[in-house]
């Protein structure tokens, strides 16, 4: 069925609802008034007036539906169509029912005033009578009192509203549907649904423009009608619009259709129901239901639309899949608004850390780089000129790279060039005439899993270039510009996969030199996890793409990969570079504080060797300076003297990981526990912490928090950051940091730097850390219940989907990082308990947000049955052993061992862990690895508990397509399924009353103990079949000859027993 057929049905269902609804309200009024015996035959009139106008609609409806087929032929959406009409049968036969029990109760208020008046009635009725006479059916009052037959009526006229309301709403959903199957008839069909949807959409409006402008020609010419009078006439008016209208068509397709490929007829009978329709519903509303059919969520249709989606989705992301011109220049949503939300959904959580960590240049330091001309140190210049690089069209080199040794500030650098207003100008004028494009990354170890590898680095190019250059987002991201285009709405974007990244980074690269000039500052080429070689290569890869249309300035350590690679390109060594910026940042410092001033004016010579010592044994190292400055300060605060200080100076080590180790034995007692639990806790999380998540932590080291009592206003918000960023520097003496923007108000906390996270993480340091933390302290376990306390924060019923689903995976992640032991199972245990009943409260408050898949784990079901979203298959996905274990003993509902109809899907958890099952927008803000070995442990347990798969051919069928990816975990897990545990076994065979023995095949042990054991069981058998025969279904000759058969094809030398 073609959609502008369904559209003139969907026009005519929603007059329908529309106009019957406001009949349904005015016969209710005429039950609820009184009427006098001189309006009697007029309301009866106006009650015939309401019938004809119903039986009117009826008959735009089965006009408009004669292009429907008979239901046994019918399509789903034309299914659904006629199901709709009869509805709208059923709703008009119900009408008119409903009208002859008000025209018979009115006939029954007429004899009763009759009788009333015969008997000359009471005062109250004549008054009454007197001023509805008068003032017509405006002063009409409700009947008194208890009324039976008014309230049914009451419960009928409400119930038709609903079905009204509920029919205008899935009319759309049907015409949409109808679009989608007859798109699916095309080659290119999500061009054409795309299209015709546009087409859909334009008529719409182009018939309520021209409907506009005739109706107000008309009414020009004609009386203004009373409002009273509008329900009777407005099919008079409607005539005169539809008969321009049908003559306009006849006249010219410009200026309503003519961009619909569709006959004229057809259109004929598309335009005129929604002409005569546009009398009394805004069609501009129409078009908006249509569109947001496929993105809103509704109780009534959201299933089918997801289906849809779905639908489309798989097959724009087929690899063979090609975007389509006429898709791509698609304006159907504006460029900005696809590219916007492409990026925001590319993006990732840590994406801005790094560079908010990164330390700002102090006052005019670093702006030597811009200078023209470099200093010069023996005729030679101390450095190869950066705006020389920036401008210069016709170098060697694409190339710019700064070096130095760890923490002498190469990101620091970095960021200043970035945000330095020169920068772009100066990059400008290599680039014209072409646009000029300017994106960054900050590689960081200690950061999260994105913030040090090449899906990351890919990801934030091209999130960063989609803002920029919005344009590109159908060249670089087709797949989804045109989800986005066809559906008219942002969508729920799949996960961005391996393919896809490669995918969209090759497109973005041919365009450099083509649509734009492009210019990468990469900070961090030896932070990422790989070898610094891949790296190197990578970036050739990069150069050899984009050709003459790249420059890129690359910072790292000076290891011999990138010395090999950059060593000819234009570079500077910062830890050369920075000594007169160091001064000017020490004597910065210090002369801003009360100590040093006091002990300057005593000892000016000897305060300024001090700064000058500080400068020289820094030896270009900015982190030292930094740390040094802060330690020296405080001492100088305490009231040390500049002699005590240069003997502090003098002891502190020049190394970075040995000055951490001297900084540590300085941190007071009273705030090593502190420090201690920090540093676990940020080493749990393996990125950085979100500044809040800390402060729950140590607040609920008092007791239980409540934390809809914090206050989140900004002024109050800021006070407790400042406090976490204070406590942070007393406690563990600057080795942690807090960085924070203080515009969005949010901040997270990190190790001060690379040298800092690896110092921590050797054993002996680790060990330190570990023994000084609190008794019992275990950060996985203390990051659980941050989490869940946060869950049950009031606001988090504003939360995302997205946002939800990424807090469990966290949650589930942390509890699964906890050491299996019996110490930690306890808590575990409670914490996932009051986990599960937090998720369980969520999802009653805002039903749909969590996908309506969550499902409490405290119903009564035996816990081997759970569902992949109850927290024990939640638990299964994650491996989370001690959980499933305490479970698994403590629940004894159901005999232990039995098998269920969906246990198997609790293994299967466990064997594909929670990226098979998890929703892909949470997966791509964090998604760390569960270990294999966890993963093993926890499917051998369950094997052990007799948990078996019972559709063990689609287990097999999902392992074999998901082999390639990890063989030697899934060799082993088969190996593992094939060997079922002696628990299960001997569970098995007694549930089911047999015999059990243990025996191999291959190995011929304990094949004859078995058997021993069946001629044994035989022989009881016979003995006690003599003694009562009636106990057995065969007789004691049938048994013997039965037994002999398997006996003989066993041991075929032996024929008798």
């Amino acid at each position: 069925m073609d959609p502008f057929s369904a559209l003139a049905i969907a026009a005519a269902v929603v007059q329908f609802a529309d106009i019957g609804a406001k009949l349904v309200n005015k016969a209710w009024l005429a039950y609820r008034t009184t009427t006098p015996d001189n309006e009697e035959e007029k309301f009866k009139d106006q009650l015939a007036q309401v019938t004809r106008e119903l039986s009117f609609l009826i008959n735009g409806i089965e006009d408009a539906s004669t292009t429907l087929p008979s239901p046994e032929i019918a399509t789903p959406a034309q299914a659904q169509l006629l199901q709709i009409c009869s509805e709208c049968y059923d709703v008009a036969t119900e009408f008119s029912h409903v009208i002859d029990r008000i025209r018979n109760r009115l006939d029954e208020k007429t004899r009763s005033a009759s009788k009333a008046r015969a008997s000359k009635g009471t005062r109250q009725a004549e008054q009454a009578g007197s001023k509805i006479g008068s003032r017509g059916l405006s002063a009409f009052r409700p009947w008194k009192g208890s009324d039976p037959e008014k309230d049914n009526l009451s419960r009928v006229t409400s119930k038709m509203h609903q079905r009204l309301q509920y029919m205008r709403h899935r009319v759309f959903d049907s015409v949409v549907l109808c679009l989608w199957e007859d798109s699916k008839r095309t080659k290119q069909w999500e061009l054409h649904f795309s299209k015709q949807l546009d087409a859909l959409t334009g008529l719409i409006g182009r018939v309520d423009e021209t409907t506009r402008r005739i109706r107000q020609e008309k009414e020009q010419q004609t009386l203004t009608m009373d409002e009273e009078d509008f329900d009777t006439q407005h099919m008079q008016r409607t005539e005169f619009v539809c008969h321009d209208l049908e003559h306009l068509i006849q006249k010219s397709r410009v200026g309503i259709y003519s961009d619909v490929d569709t006959p004229s007829d057809r259109l004929s009978a598309s335009v005129l129901p929604l002409a005569q329709a546009s009398q009394t519903i805004s069609l501009p509303e129409i078009g908006s239901l249509m569109i947001s059919f496929l993105s809103t969520p509704r109780t009534f249709s959201d299933a089918k639309a997801k289906h849809l989606r779905e639908e489309l989705t798989n097959f724009l992301w087929q690899k063979e899949w090609k975007l389509d011109a006429e898709l791509a220049a698609s304006t159907a949503v504006s460029c900005q608004t696809v590219a916007l939300a492409i990026s925001e959904d590319g993006g990732f959580d840590t994406i801005q850390t790094r560079e908010s960590a990164v330390v700002n240049s102090f006052d005019d330091t670093c702006s030597w780089i811009l200078q023209e001309n470099p200093k010069m140190q023996d005729d030679k210049p101390m450095w190869d000129s950066f705006p020389g690089w920036l401008t210069d069209d016709h170098s060697t080199s694409r190339f710019y790279w700064i070096t130095g040794k760890p923490a002498s500030g190469k990101s620091t650098m970095m960021k200043f060039l970035l945000r330095n207003p020169h920068l772009r100008p100066l990059l400008g004028r290599w680039a014209e005439p072409l646009p000029l494009l300017v994106v960054s990354y900050y590689a960081w170890q200690a950061g999260s899993s994105l913030q040090k590898s090449f899906e990351g680095l890919k990801r934030t190019i091209i999130c960063q270039a989609l803002k920029l250059r919005p344009e590109l987002a159908p060249i670089v991201a087709p797949r989804r510009w045109a989800l986005f285009q066809v559906l008219k709405a942002e969508p729920e974007f799949p996960e961005w996969l391996p393919w896809e990244i490669e995918e969209s980074f090759a497109a973005f690269l041919s365009e450099c030199g083509k649509s734009f000039r492009l210019v990468l500052f990469i900070d961090g080429l030896d932070e990422f996890a790989v070898p610094a070689s891949q790296v190197v290569e990578l970036f050739k890869d990069i150069e050899r793409r984009c050709g003459p249309g790249l420059k890129a300035c690359v910072a790292s350590r000076p290891w011999t990969e990138f010395d090999d690679a950059y060593n000819d390109s234009p570079m500077l060594e910062m830890h050369r570079l920075t000594r007169d910026d160091m001064m000017a940042f020490v004597r910065g410092k210090f002369q801003g504080h009360k100590g040093f001033i006091e002990q300057r004016h005593l000892y000016p010579a000897a305060t300024d060797d001090l700064l000058t010592d500080i400068v020289d044994k820094a030896d270009g190292v900015w982190l030292w300076v930094s740390v040094v400055v802060a330690h020296l300060l405080g001492l100088f605060a305490s009231g040390r003297s500049t002699a005590n200080l240069k003997q502090v100076l003098t002891a502190l080590p020049p190394d970075l990981s040995s000055l951490y180790d001297t900084i540590w034995a300085t941190i007071q007692a009273d705030h090593l526990s502190d420090a201690c639990w920090m540093m676990q806790v940020v080493r749990a999380v393996d990125g950085p912490v979100h500044w809040f998540t800390m402060w729950m932590i140590e607040e609920g080291q008092a007791g239980p928090i409540d934390v809809n009592a914090f206050r989140r206003d900004t002024k109050y918000k800021g006070i407790a950051l400042k406090s976490m960023g204070r406590k942070l520097s007393a406690r563990t003496k600057g080795i942690l940091e807090l960085s924070w923007s203080d515009d969005k108000g949010t901040g997270y906390i990190n190790f001060i730097h690379r040298t800092a996270w690896a110092w921590v993480q050797q054993p002996e340091v680790w060990q330190r850390v570990c023994a000084s933390s609190p008794e019992s302290f275990n950060p996985f376990l203390v990051l659980v219940e941050a989490e869940t306390t946060l869950l049950s924060d009031d606001k988090a019923v504003y939360m995302t989907s997205t946002e939800i689903w990424t807090a469990v995976t966290r949650t589930l992640w942390y509890a699964s990082e906890a050491s299996d032991n019996p110490e930690n199972e306890d808590n575990l245990v409670r914490l996932l308990d009051s986990f599960d009943t937090v998720l369980g409260r969520l999802d009653n408050l805002i039903p749909g947000r969590m996908n309506n898949v969550f499902q409490s784990s405290s119903s009564n079901k035996h816990w081997a049955c759970a569902y992949a979203s109850s927290l024990i298959g939640l638990a299964s996905q994650f491996s989370i052993l001690p959980y499933i274990r305490n479970k698994s003993l403590s629940d004894r509902t159901q005999p232990h061992h039995q098998s269920f109809s969906n246990s198997g899907g609790l293994l299967e958890y466990a064997i594909f862990g929670y990226h098979s099952y998890f929703p892909s927008a949470a997966r791509q803000i964090f998604c760390p690895e569960v270990p294999r070995s966890r993963r093993l442990a926890t499917v051998q347990f369950l094997l052990d508990q007799g948990v078996v798969p019972t559709r063990m051919r689609n287990l097999k069928g999902k392992m074999a397509s998901n082999w390639q990816e990890d063989t030697e975990y899934f060799t082993k897990v088969a190996d593992g399924g094939e060997r079922v545990s002696k628990a299960a076994s001997e569970a098995f065979a007694h549930q089911h009353g047999y015999l059990y023995a243990e025996c191999s095949a291959l190995t011929g042990e304990g094949v004859r103990e078995a058997f021993a054991m069946l001629v044994e069981h035989t022989y009881a058998g016979t003995i006690a079949y003599e003694e009562d025969p009636s106990r057995f279904q065969m007789s004691r000759d049938q048994s013997l000859r039965a037994f002999a058969k398997v006996v003989d094809a066993i041991y075929p030398r032996r024929t008798s027993v």
